[in-house]
């Protein structure tokens, strides 16, 4: 949806730097030519990111070839209703429909291809397109419930960067894939995660090295998680059963939720696989909806911080109680979409078979929650809440 005047201006001390994808000087890095000629398959391409990101390629890098979009739906008539609905017909592409008028839509359908299958199964359930077509790759798929069944989120965000590796194996033209994984609370080092490792190892070893910790390791928790479903017969309550598991398991091994935990591991299944295939890894933090391009306010649904400013900018929200030394770390999508683009035009010309990691984050240099609770809280809260009680 679009806020348009809605939203207040947040983001505005964001935005000092230049346009990140601009006119290619002469010491540039060559994003343009990068992508053009380029066949790129899309995961997650009906999503919140992803959706932003093929918006500002066709924008910006006319000439990529095709951008191949894997689909969920029963058959090719269903997976092209879901193009059209989701992202030809979205409003975030207006201004590209502005930008080509009548031909918009011959020149999106001849760009976009909508392709039926699923991020769990083998070859990603795809029927039409081969590897060799594949130049790179945007995983953007993933479960992004923080409290989902913990046999869901491995599925999604596991079994689906494994299905992935597998596939990306296939693809002998690959100059690139490129993940899309998340951060989590503290101080976070661009550096991978290694099968075997945690947080909280991390954390006491670096106290005592001597003291013992369970590793971890994907095999483990996915025979955790088929045991205790083989145990359950009836089914009743596994639900629950299953959610519970997921919290648990990441608090023992460091993590705040079952999301980020899960994220982690889909992190370290394609570190373990990765071998000949040149790695990008990019982190953002709460993306929120976008100040600049390709306008103003967009968001797709009501999710991160925008709900709270929404509602309290139509006064729907008397106020918003928190910690006024607290931080919270938020980017614009556009800047990560820009991010994403830079880097996978780095990395893909570099063809260094390395894994990289970008985090793409404000942290405590524009510490937006702080900035909204010191200037939207309402006078007479304090004596409001002091009288209620």
């Amino acid at each position: 949806m679009v806020y348009d005047n809605l939203v207040p201006n947040f983001f505005g001390i964001l935005e000092d730097e230049k346009e990140i994808i601009s006119q290619k000087t002469n010491n540039g890095i060559g994003i343009f030519e990068f992508f053009e000629g380029k066949n790129i398959l899309v995961t997650g391409g009906t999503g919140f990111l992803a959706k932003a990101l093929i918006e500002k390629m066709l924008r910006t890098t006319p000439k990529i070839n095709k951008i191949y979009i894997l689909i969920r739906a029963k058959d090719k008539g269903a997976a092209f209703n879901r193009l059209k609905s989701e992202i030809i017909e979205s409003k975030l592409f207006k201004c590209l429909e502005e930008m080509h008028g009548e031909y918009y839509k011959p020149f999106i359908l001849n760009k976009l291809i909508p392709v039926v299958g699923n991020i769990y199964e083998p070859n990603l359930g795809m029927d039409i397109i081969t590897a060799q077509q594949i130049d790179l790759i945007i995983d953007s798929a993933a479960n992004t419930t923080f409290d989902e069944r913990y046999d869901l989120a491995l599925d999604a965000n596991v079994n689906g960067p494994y299905q992935l590796m597998m596939f990306a194996k296939k693809c002998k033209n690959l100059k690139l894939l490129m993940h899309y994984s998340t951060e989590r609370e503290g101080l976070i080092l661009e550096k991978p995660f290694s099968m075997g490792k945690s947080i909280k190892k991390e954390k006491i070893t670096s106290i005592s090295p001597f003291t013992n910790f369970p590793s971890l390791h994907v095999h483990n928790e996915m025979d955790l998680v088929s045991k205790l479903k083989n145990n359950i017969t009836n089914n009743i309550g596994l639900e629950q059963i299953m959610k519970n598991l997921g919290v648990e398991r990441a608090k023992l091994y460091g993590w705040q939720d079952t999301y980020t935990f899960t994220k982690a591991i889909g992190e370290m299944m394609i570190n373990s696989m990765r071998n000949e295939i040149s790695i990008l890894i990019i982190r953002p933090s709460i993306i929120a909806s976008s100040y600049k391009e390709p306008f103003p306010g967009w968001m797709q649904g009501f999710r991160t911080i925008d709900p709270l400013i929404f509602f309290y900018r139509k006064g729907n929200l008397p106020c918003l109680l928190g910690d006024p030394n607290g931080l919270v770390d938020l980017v614009p999508v556009y800047m990560v979409v820009n991010a994403t683009m830079v880097a996978m035009a780095k990395h893909g010309n570099l063809q260094n078979l390395q894994l990289n990691i970008y985090h793409v984050a404000s942290s405590s240099i524009n510490p937006m929650l702080k900035i909204i609770f010191g200037r939207y809280y309402p006078s007479n809260m304090k004596y409001n809440m002091e009288k209620s009680l």
